[in-house]
């Protein structure tokens, strides 16, 4: 048999199998990946928010998502109308996923999670000032390449949040101190089922020596105006007059509270004409709604400054990682000895 009769043989024996190995491929495929029909959005999070379909119907895993949108403008120039106002949501979606081809791609999502579980997707922040409103419609694909159909329809706009705290208490100078950590303790599951920490956050007024606390699994756009009154904090804390209590907040990691929380310390650089002091408040898994530090009823620690003028509690930072440990902080007392200022 002659060399080239063998390559022949060969060759056909390949396409054989190669043929052979694509069906085999193929076998479990022969269903599209189901249509995702729960898109949603969340315009403070920046979120889209689905459940995963499968690569066959709703079941087993799919390879890719393929989120894409339109702007307002451009959904109009589709459907061939001057605005979009009075526009039903149904013809706006029916036209975005008709024409979900030549929708702006977004750049590749993760790999989807097994069928039923839920899905997220941080939105790229496209206009900065959240003048333009998009529609976002989402493709899942197999591995053969095997797409569903575009999903339902849902909208977004990805401009800054602006969510501003204010006092209706005359003379408050709100927010000269800002402080973030999980003073309570809590703790959420992510959309990857695993448990996280929640930060809240709090919000100093020493000229009123209080400090608020929210707590960060709250609704912050729950009186939908963007404005929260700091009347309404989960906690509010009070502390002495005169002492610019709240001047300065910094998170201390576990002083001695319940190892799940963190500690509030909270500066006051006027007390004792000005020598300073820093209070330490203890995270707590049951924070009352008011903690008064005036009576003596709530345990804390007070740390006084050294000399009359040092502002000590002016400055804080927590310092945990440094010497090898938690429960450090650092205080500053700017004009301890003639304003050369001391840590």
């Amino acid at each position: 048999m002659g060399f080239i009769s063998v390559l022949k043989r060969r060759c056909r024996a390949s396409v054989l199998v190669l043929v052979l190995f694509m069906v085999a491929c193929a076998v479990g495929d022969e269903n599209h990946p189901g249509t995702i029909d729960d898109l949603s959005s969340d315009t403070l999070a920046r979120l889209l928010l689905w459940t995963a379909p499968g690569d066959n119907g709703n079941s087993g895993r799919a390879t890719i998502y393929f989120p894409r949108y339109f702007d307002t403008e451009e959904v109009e120039e589709l459907l061939g109308v001057p605005s979009l106002d009075g526009v039903p949501f149904i013809e706006i979606e029916e036209a975005v996923r008709d024409n979900f081809d030549i929708a702006t791609q977004t750049p590749d999502f993760d790999q989807p999670q097994k069928a039923g579980s839920p899905e997220s997707f941080l939105v790229p922040r496209i206009d900065i000032l959240g003048s333009t409103e998009y529609y976002f419609a989402v493709r899942t694909n197999d591995e053969v390449g095997s797409s569903s159909q575009p999903s339902n329809v849902t909208t977004i706009t990805t401009g800054l949040q602006n969510l501003r705290y204010v006092s209706s208490d005359p003379g408050s100078c709100l927010g000269t101190g800002i402080s973030a950590g999980n003073y309570n303790g809590d703790r959420t599951t992510n959309e990857q089922g695993i448990t996280v920490s929640v930060n809240d956050y709090a919000i100093g007024d020493p000229c009123l020596g209080r400090v608020y606390i929210f707590y960060g699994q709250n609704d912050l756009t729950g009186n939908g105006s963007g404005i929260v009154d700091v009347s309404t904090a989960d906690v509010t804390i009070i502390g002495p007059a005169g002492q610019d209590f709240g001047a300065a907040l910094a998170t201390a990691t576990h002083f001695e509270s319940d190892p799940r929380a963190l500690e509030l310390v909270i500066g006051a650089p006027a007390f004792d004409n000005n020598r300073g002091k820093v209070y330490v408040v203890f995270g707590s898994l049951e924070f009352p709604s008011v903690v008064n530090l005036t009576d003596g009823s709530v345990e804390h620690i007070e740390l006084e400054g050294e000399n009359q003028g040092d502002n000590f509690g002016l400055t804080l930072q927590d310092g945990a990682g440094i010497l090898n440990g938690r429960g450090v902080m650092m205080v500053g007392a700017p004009f301890f000895n003639a304003a050369t200022g001391k840590v």
